[in-house]
Protein backbone atom coordinates (compact mmCIF):
# COMPACT_ATOMS: atom_id res chain seq x y z
CA UNK A 1 0.00 0.00 0.00
CA UNK A 2 2.71 2.51 0.78
CA UNK A 3 3.05 5.26 2.93
CA UNK A 4 0.37 7.96 3.32
CA UNK A 5 -0.59 10.72 5.68
CA UNK A 6 -3.99 9.73 8.20
CA UNK A 7 -5.70 12.94 9.97
CA UNK A 8 -5.18 13.65 13.79
CA UNK A 9 -8.69 13.07 14.62
CA UNK A 10 -8.93 9.34 13.21
CA UNK A 11 -11.16 7.62 13.69
CA UNK A 12 -13.51 10.56 13.72
CA UNK A 13 -11.75 11.82 10.97
CA UNK A 14 -10.75 9.33 7.89
CA UNK A 15 -8.70 11.71 5.56
CA UNK A 16 -5.90 10.32 3.86
CA UNK A 17 -3.49 11.70 1.79
CA UNK A 18 -0.68 10.95 -0.44
CA UNK A 19 2.83 10.68 0.52
CA UNK A 20 5.02 12.52 -2.32
CA UNK A 21 8.44 12.68 -0.85
CA UNK A 22 7.45 12.86 2.60
CA UNK A 23 5.05 15.32 2.54
CA UNK A 24 1.36 15.17 2.43
CA UNK A 25 0.23 15.57 -1.27
CA UNK A 26 -3.73 16.31 -2.00
CA UNK A 27 -2.69 15.48 -5.54
CA UNK A 28 -5.65 12.61 -6.45
CA UNK A 29 -3.64 9.53 -7.99
CA UNK A 30 -5.60 8.93 -10.71
CA UNK A 31 -4.22 5.09 -11.44
CA UNK A 32 -6.31 3.12 -10.02
CA UNK A 33 -10.64 4.01 -9.41
CA UNK A 34 -13.18 2.79 -7.95
CA UNK A 35 -15.72 1.95 -10.49
CA UNK A 36 -18.81 2.23 -8.82
CA UNK A 37 -17.35 5.57 -6.83
CA UNK A 38 -14.57 6.63 -8.30
CA UNK A 39 -12.73 6.72 -5.27
CA UNK A 40 -9.27 5.92 -5.23
CA UNK A 41 -8.44 1.95 -4.77
CA UNK A 42 -5.81 0.77 -2.33
CA UNK A 43 -4.40 -2.10 -2.74
CA UNK A 44 -4.34 -4.94 0.56
CA UNK A 45 -3.36 -8.22 1.42
CA UNK A 46 -5.34 -10.52 2.97
CA UNK A 47 -3.25 -13.56 3.77
CA UNK A 48 -4.19 -15.24 0.65
CA UNK A 49 -3.43 -12.78 -2.06
CA UNK A 50 -3.18 -9.17 -3.15
CA UNK A 51 -6.82 -7.07 -3.92
CA UNK A 52 -7.95 -3.70 -4.34
CA UNK A 53 -10.36 -2.18 -1.86
CA UNK A 54 -12.23 0.99 -2.41
CA UNK A 55 -10.58 4.19 -0.09
CA UNK A 56 -14.70 5.35 0.43
CA UNK A 57 -14.99 1.52 2.61
CA UNK A 58 -15.94 3.13 5.77
CA UNK A 59 -18.16 5.44 3.50
CA UNK A 60 -20.32 2.39 2.55
CA UNK A 61 -18.44 1.49 -0.78
CA UNK A 62 -17.62 -2.14 -0.04
CA UNK A 63 -15.73 -2.68 -3.52
CA UNK A 64 -12.99 -5.15 -3.69
CA UNK A 65 -10.99 -6.03 -6.75
CA UNK A 66 -8.52 -9.06 -6.92
CA UNK A 67 -5.27 -7.68 -8.07
CA UNK A 68 -3.34 -8.80 -11.42
CA UNK A 69 -0.11 -8.59 -11.38
CA UNK A 70 0.08 -5.23 -9.04
CA UNK A 71 -3.34 -4.00 -11.32
CA UNK A 72 -6.74 -4.33 -10.10
CA UNK A 73 -8.83 -6.48 -12.45
CA UNK A 74 -11.40 -4.17 -14.12
CA UNK A 75 -14.98 -3.54 -12.34
CA UNK A 76 -17.98 -3.63 -14.85
CA UNK A 77 -21.19 -1.82 -13.45
CA UNK A 78 -24.38 -4.14 -13.20
CA UNK A 79 -26.84 -1.44 -15.68
CA UNK A 80 -29.59 -2.84 -13.77
CA UNK A 81 -28.60 -1.32 -10.35
CA UNK A 82 -25.01 0.03 -10.76
CA UNK A 83 -23.31 -2.13 -8.43
CA UNK A 84 -20.28 -4.09 -9.47
CA UNK A 85 -20.90 -7.25 -11.46
CA UNK A 86 -18.83 -10.34 -10.17
CA UNK A 87 -17.49 -13.36 -11.84
CA UNK A 88 -18.89 -16.30 -10.75
CA UNK A 89 -18.33 -20.31 -12.19
CA UNK A 90 -21.45 -21.78 -12.10
CA UNK A 91 -22.96 -25.35 -13.46
CA UNK A 92 -22.88 -24.26 -17.14
CA UNK A 93 -19.60 -22.30 -16.76
CA UNK A 94 -18.24 -18.71 -15.75
CA UNK A 95 -20.62 -16.06 -15.95
CA UNK A 96 -21.10 -12.70 -14.21
CA UNK A 97 -23.75 -11.56 -11.26
CA UNK A 98 -24.42 -8.79 -9.71
CA UNK A 99 -22.50 -8.01 -6.34
CA UNK A 100 -25.86 -7.39 -4.69
CA UNK A 101 -27.47 -10.89 -5.37
CA UNK A 102 -30.58 -11.44 -4.31
CA UNK A 103 -31.69 -7.90 -4.44
CA UNK A 104 -30.47 -7.94 -7.51
CA UNK A 105 -30.71 -10.89 -10.07
CA UNK A 106 -28.88 -9.47 -12.98
CA UNK A 107 -27.14 -12.00 -14.82
CA UNK A 108 -24.72 -11.85 -17.78
CA UNK A 109 -22.90 -14.61 -19.90
CA UNK A 110 -19.09 -14.53 -19.57
CA UNK A 111 -17.80 -13.01 -23.44
CA UNK A 112 -13.53 -13.05 -23.41
CA UNK A 113 -13.40 -12.72 -19.47
CA UNK A 114 -16.00 -9.98 -19.94
CA UNK A 115 -20.05 -9.58 -19.30
CA UNK A 116 -21.84 -10.01 -22.21
CA UNK A 117 -23.96 -6.70 -22.47
CA UNK A 118 -25.98 -8.16 -25.10
CA UNK A 119 -29.21 -9.10 -23.38
CA UNK A 120 -30.48 -10.54 -26.61
CA UNK A 121 -27.61 -13.20 -27.05
CA UNK A 122 -29.01 -15.68 -24.77
CA UNK A 123 -32.45 -14.95 -25.55
CA UNK A 124 -32.00 -15.23 -29.08
CA UNK A 125 -30.42 -18.30 -29.08
CA UNK A 126 -33.10 -19.95 -27.52
CA UNK A 127 -36.12 -18.48 -29.14
CA UNK A 128 -34.37 -18.87 -32.84
CA UNK A 129 -33.99 -22.87 -31.56
CA UNK A 130 -37.46 -23.24 -30.37
CA UNK A 131 -38.85 -21.25 -33.95
CA UNK A 132 -36.69 -24.37 -35.92
CA UNK A 133 -38.20 -27.07 -33.57
CA UNK A 134 -41.85 -25.45 -34.04
CA UNK A 135 -40.53 -25.52 -38.02
CA UNK A 136 -39.66 -28.96 -37.53
CA UNK A 137 -42.99 -30.00 -35.95
CA UNK A 138 -45.09 -28.10 -38.15
CA UNK A 139 -43.08 -30.09 -41.45
CA UNK A 140 -43.63 -33.12 -39.85
CA UNK A 141 -47.82 -32.56 -39.04
CA UNK A 142 -48.07 -31.76 -42.83
CA UNK A 143 -46.16 -34.63 -43.96
CA UNK A 144 -48.09 -36.65 -41.65
CA UNK A 145 -51.44 -34.59 -42.76
CA UNK A 146 -50.35 -35.98 -46.35
CA UNK A 147 -50.48 -39.43 -45.50
CA UNK A 148 -53.65 -39.14 -43.63
CA UNK A 149 -55.43 -37.10 -45.91
CA UNK A 150 -54.25 -38.30 -49.36
CA UNK A 151 -53.04 -34.64 -50.05
CA UNK A 152 -50.54 -34.71 -53.04
CA UNK A 153 -46.81 -33.63 -52.70
CA UNK A 154 -46.82 -30.51 -54.28
CA UNK A 155 -50.09 -29.14 -52.71
CA UNK A 156 -48.26 -30.04 -49.44
CA UNK A 157 -45.51 -28.07 -50.63
CA UNK A 158 -47.56 -25.56 -51.52
CA UNK A 159 -48.42 -25.28 -47.90
CA UNK A 160 -45.24 -25.16 -46.23
CA UNK A 161 -43.69 -22.91 -48.52
CA UNK A 162 -46.27 -20.25 -47.86
CA UNK A 163 -46.09 -21.46 -43.92
CA UNK A 164 -42.03 -20.87 -44.53
CA UNK A 165 -42.36 -17.43 -45.91
CA UNK A 166 -44.75 -16.04 -43.44
CA UNK A 167 -42.59 -17.57 -40.87
CA UNK A 168 -39.77 -16.02 -42.39
CA UNK A 169 -40.84 -12.78 -43.43
CA UNK A 170 -42.14 -12.72 -38.99
CA UNK A 171 -38.52 -13.59 -38.31
CA UNK A 172 -36.86 -10.87 -40.75
CA UNK A 173 -38.57 -8.12 -39.00
CA UNK A 174 -37.94 -9.64 -35.61
CA UNK A 175 -34.08 -9.34 -36.56
CA UNK A 176 -34.77 -6.24 -37.66
CA UNK A 177 -36.12 -4.63 -34.67
CA UNK A 178 -33.86 -6.53 -32.30
CA UNK A 179 -30.83 -5.08 -34.56
CA UNK A 180 -32.41 -1.75 -33.61
CA UNK A 181 -32.63 -2.45 -29.89
CA UNK A 182 -28.60 -3.17 -29.75
CA UNK A 183 -27.90 -0.65 -31.67
CA UNK A 184 -30.12 2.18 -29.23
CA UNK A 185 -28.37 0.35 -26.34
CA UNK A 186 -25.22 0.70 -27.37
CA UNK A 187 -25.65 4.35 -28.19
CA UNK A 188 -27.25 4.66 -24.68
CA UNK A 189 -24.21 2.63 -23.02
CA UNK A 190 -21.40 4.75 -24.76
CA UNK A 191 -23.09 7.93 -23.89
CA UNK A 192 -23.90 6.75 -20.35
CA UNK A 193 -20.04 6.29 -20.15
CA UNK A 194 -18.71 9.34 -21.42
CA UNK A 195 -21.20 11.08 -19.12
CA UNK A 196 -19.86 8.80 -15.95
CA UNK A 197 -16.15 9.77 -17.46
CA UNK A 198 -17.06 13.56 -17.57
CA UNK A 199 -17.73 13.57 -13.61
Amino acid sequence: MGPFWGCYGFPKCRTTLNDVAGKPSTEIDEHYRCPICTRRLVKANKGKGDYWFCSGYSKGCKITLLDNNGVPEPGHRCPSCGNLLVKRKGKNGMFWGCSEFPRCKALYSDLNDKPDFDIFTVKLRKKTAAILAGISLAALSLWGLSMWQNISLAEMLSILGGTLIMIGTIMLGAFLFIALIKLLLRIWQKARSSKASED
